[in-house]
């Protein structure tokens, strides 16, 4: 909280699929840090306009305002889906220098952790990812800046983040919506540097009436011959503005019309894969040739259907 306070709030919220299933909690614990990593942390997404399911270049910046002795050196960014790239990350000192950076444009997120000059990607998840720092912060007014790839499946995403010690990893200090960072011209921050502005941690999206959007097969060939390569293809898609889980199907079939393979799960906004090794419903593998592949969504205005090809050679 902004100041100290003898009381706060929390909400648990229950969620189930039985209609007759009892709720209760056993115990309670809350861990409590002090002092706090810092006074406050600004921070800030930019841009904060981005199309539905289109890959695109974010910067997240933050600002320390320090007044304690505990030292932050990981850092991590929630976003919607998992980042597959990361850019340049910098920490600049109050004068505007910056006193350590690393760029990590090109560099595979696939094994992790993964190291540049002095900065580490220890993970990349579904839910954001969490960098490490060549040294802690520890002066006030410090700002480090972050640009990593990634999509907005919902209307008003919020990425959050926190402040990490590599003493306690799973304990850190989230940070406030501000303006961490002047981007220019398409910043329309109103306020200072050091203010807070409620929706500078949103990134927002067109309206749009398609639910189920870059539904493709990757790779496009099946090659099921024990090699290694190309064993089994992902048929991935995204599902936006969807905020409780709702049914998928997932279907294969021949040029016929004949149903070879199906799934069916239930799913909200996200991006999803669903791996295909060239086997039919008994596990048996299909005849070489060309597949048709739909996924299938069944939402409250009805359903949405993207199709595609996937072949199997050997």
């Amino acid at each position: 909280s902004p100041t100290p306070r003898r009381f706060f709030q929390f909400r648990v919220e229950f969620e189930s699929d039985i209609f007759d299933a009892a709720t209760g909690i056993g115990a309670v614990a809350v861990d409590v840090v002090s002092p706090v990593f810092a006074d406050s942390l600004i921070a800030e997404v930019f841009p904060r306009q981005a199309e539905v399911g289109v890959e695109t270049d974010f910067t997240y910046a933050v600002l320390f305002k320090r007044g304690t002795a505990l030292e932050v050196d990981r850092f991590k960014v929630q976003t919607p889906i998992r980042t597959e790239a990361i850019g340049m990350i910098e920490v600049v000192d109050a004068d505007g220098n910056v006193t350590s950076a690393a760029d990590f444009t090109g560099v595979s997120l696939l094994e992790l952790p993964t190291s540049v000059d002095g900065f580490s990607v220890l993970e990349s998840e579904a839910d954001g990812f969490v960098i490490e720092l060549p040294q802690a912060i520890t002066q006030t007014n410090t700002l480090l800046r972050i640009q990593f790839k990634s999509s907005v499946l919902r209307i008003g995403t919020r990425f959050g983040a926190q402040a990490l010690n590599a003493g306690d990893p799973l304990f850190g200090q989230p940070v406030a919506a501000g303006n961490a960072f002047d981007f220019g011209e398409d910043d329309t921050d109103v306020g200072g540097i050091g203010t807070l502005e409620a929706g500078n941690l949103f990134v927002d999206v067109p309206v749009v009436k398609e639910l189920l959007v870059n539904v493709r097969a990757v790779p496009a060939i099946v090659t099921p011959n024990n090699d290694g390569r190309n064993e089994a293809a992902q048929i991935t898609y995204d599902i936006t503005n969807i905020a409780r889980p709702t049914d998928v199907e997932i279907k294969i079939f021949d040029l016929s019309g004949r149903l070879v393979r199906f799934d069916r799960t239930t799913q909200s906004s996200g991006r999803y894969s669903w791996p295909w090794d060239g086997s039919d419903q008994s596990n048996m593998l299909v005849p070489p040739g060309n597949y048709i592949f739909s996924v299938t969504l069944s939402a409250g205005t009805g359903d949405e259907r993207g199709v595609g090809v996937v072949s199997v050679a050997y």
